[in-house]
C-alpha cells in the first residue's frame, strides 16, 4: 500500500511538472511566432544590410521584448549576418 501511494505521488509530480514545461514551451512558441510576423522582421530579412531597416528592427525588438520582459534569445539574423 505504501509503495502504491508513493508511486502515485511520484506520478502526479512528474505529470504536473510535464504540464508546466509544456505550457512554457507553448508560450515561448507563441511569443516567437508573434515576433516573427512583424513587418520589421520580414523587411530586414529581405534587406539585411539596410541600416534604416536595421534600426527599425532593433527598436521593434526592444519594444517587443519590453512587453514580456524577456530579451534573451530574441534577435533577427540570416546565415549571412552571423560571423563564424
Amino acid at each position: 500500500m505504501v509503495k502504491n501511494d508513493i508511486t502515485n505521488q511520484m506520478t502526479d509530480a512528474v505529470e504536473s511538472r510535464a504540464a508546466i514545461i509544456d505550457e512554457y514551451v507553448l508560450s515561448a512558441e507563441e511569443y516567437m511566432s508573434a515576433f516573427a510576423l512583424a513587418s520589421e522582421v520580414h523587411d530586414l530579412l529581405l534587406n539585411p544590410h539596410d541600416p534604416t531597416l536595421l534600426q527599425q528592427a532593433q527598436k521593434y525588438t526592444e519594444d517587443f521584448a519590453s512587453i514580456k520582459g524577456v530579451f534573451e534569445g530574441l534577435y533577427i539574423a540570416t546565415l549571412e549576418t552571423i560571423e563564424w
